[in-house]
């Protein structure tokens, strides 16, 4: 009986050490799993701010910043193609982490801001212990893209060659677009500004269909720039512009501008005289005019 005692004890002594012992792994691996997941090692960038906006045109070096001695590293750079398949750019296992220039930079997934995303991971080990630091996002600037210019519409005034052009313009990389416009044989340009980021609706300033006109639509930042030209061709009969409010369906008496009298015309067909200074009179005795046809 004393023996059989003794048994149930060893066997509960047993019993009880063996669950203090998983008790104590189980504690461990509760312990070792919260220590990589509250991981306090963070990556920093020399040239990029926490924000992670940088240039895809330089390079950047990363490092981990941690209480701990790391006894090694795996360090690894992320990109995404156009559909979204996951690439590693560059790898590495030094402390010291440099990241080249990207090239084939139109390979790669664009953000709606034109920003190529990326990401920088590092694994590290700590205390005989591999844990994963929190990664560092990056959004990489580009030079600015036209993406796409819509058909223009033309707007006309009846009886004109004055016109107007409205589209649309699709880009990235820059907050504005600039308008540039020139119409052949002035050398006077003219500019305007679109503040519509992404998608910029342009109505352009007046143009005259007798001559040839070119919009220049450019975007730039400070890596670069970009630029798309529409031309608009003369349009045949379209009306001589005359840069002076006559009366409708006056007759007038016409001088070219050496004051030779070249006949009397209603208003409707001044239009059909070549571009030029002239001096109208009006027969119901109105003060003379000077005008110009262009």
């Amino acid at each position: 009986m004393r023996r059989f005692a003794y048994l149930i004890l060893a066997t509960a002594f047993i019993t009880t050490v063996t669950f203090v012992a998983h008790s104590q792994e189980s504690a461990r691996n509760q312990i070792d799993w919260n220590s990589r997941k509250t991981s306090t090692a963070k990556i920093s960038c020399g040239n990029i701010e926490d924000d992670g906006v940088g240039s895809v045109y330089e390079s950047h070096s990363f490092t981990l910043v941690s209480e701990d001695v790391i006894e090694a590293y795996s360090w690894k750079l992320t990109l995404w193609d156009k559909s979204g398949q996951e690439i590693i750019v560059s790898q590495g296992n030094e402390p010291l982490f440099t990241t080249a220039p990207l090239s084939n930079i139109d390979t790669y997934a664009r953000n709606a801001s034109g920003y190529i995303d990326a990401t920088v991971s590092c694994s590290y080990c700590a205390n005989n212990e591999w844990s994963e630091a929190e990664p560092f996002k990056l959004s990489l600037e580009t030079k600015p893209q036209i993406i796409a210019i819509s058909e223009p519409e033309i707007i006309t005034e009846d009886n004109s060659p004055i016109f107007y052009a409205r589209f649309t313009v699709e880009y990235i990389g820059a907050e504005m677009i600039t308008v540039i416009m020139e119409e052949d044989g002035d050398v006077n340009l003219r500019y305007f500004y679109v503040e519509e980021p992404l998608i910029a609706h342009v109505v352009t300033l007046n143009m005259n269909s007798n001559y040839y006109n070119w919009v220049d639509i450019k975007v730039a930042n400070k890596y670069g720039s970009a630029t798309e030209t529409l031309e608009f061709k003369p349009v045949e009969n379209s009306g001589a512009y005359i840069d002076t409010v006559l009366a409708e369906s006056a007759l007038s008496k016409v001088y070219n501008a050496q004051g030779i009298y070249l006949g009397e015309y209603m208003t409707e067909d001044l239009r059909t005289l070549e571009g030029g200074i002239y001096f109208i009179a009006n027969t119901n005795g109105s003060p003379i005019k000077k005008i110009l046809i262009r």
